[in-house]
């Protein structure tokens, strides 16, 4: 079984490499579209400043959002991240 960490309601997993999961969406007043979506790995953890950012145009916006989805277990130990505890049920 994979052990979940948690932090303000964020889950990541244990892996040796730092793991992020960038996505894009597009936003108007009636609606919004997800415009797509990246994972990346890094041997190191990024300085991510902003975990969303916002480009705005007249129309629509744009908006990206960061993630960290996985990283190395004393990363996540260090950083404030708990283990999630799950009951199996049978």
């Amino acid at each position: 079984m994979n052990t979940l960490y948690v932090k303000d309601g964020h889950t990541a997993s244990i892996s040796p490499k730092y793991v992020y999961h960038s996505s894009v969406h597009k936003i108007w007043k009636w609606g919004a579209c997800f415009l797509g979506e990246k994972y990346f790995a890094s041997s190191r953890p990024l300085n991510i400043k902003k975990i969303q950012t916002k480009i705005k145009k007249k129309e629509y916006t744009i908006q990206r959002f960061i993630e960290l989805e996985s990283a190395p277990e004393q990363y996540l130990l260090r950083n404030g991240y708990t283990p999630l505890i799950c009951l199996k049920s049978h």
